[in-house]
């Protein structure tokens, strides 16, 4: 499946946002948030910047991750002594239930660095 995103054509924007994150243009993407699962932290059509070389939650943080059907901003946290490794799947929206899913059921596509809403 093919995945959309968005794209920052301004060099001064990458070349800021690159230096202050930390982190490598050509390995970033932005991407839209859909749904309320990530609320209050994140709402739909936020924008968020994802560091698509940091795939491993470790330490546990906010990722893109691709479940097979789309693509979500879920909060990750490593389930220590799983077999298979597993992670503990979290929506910040309590309404939301948090699962646990073995990280070869799912694709980390990257951190989660930056975030942005409209005024």
């Amino acid at each position: 499946r093919h995945i959309k995103y968005d794209t920052i054509t301004s060099p001064k924007r990458w070349f800021y946002l690159g230096a202050y994150l930390d982190v490598d243009p050509a390995s970033s993407r932005v991407i839209v948030v859909q749904g309320d699962g990530m609320e209050p932290t994140l709402r739909a059509g936020d924008r968020v910047m994802l560091d698509m070389t940091d795939t491993v939650p470790s330490p546990p943080g906010l990722f893109a991750i691709f479940d097979g059907m789309a693509v979500s901003v879920k909060r990750l946290e490593p389930v220590l002594g799983s077999n298979p490794i597993s992670v503990n799947v979290i929506s910040d929206n309590a309404a939301v239930a948090d699962v646990i899913v073995a990280v070869a059921d799912i694709k980390i596509l990257g951190r989660i660095v930056w975030s942005a809403r409209k005024m």
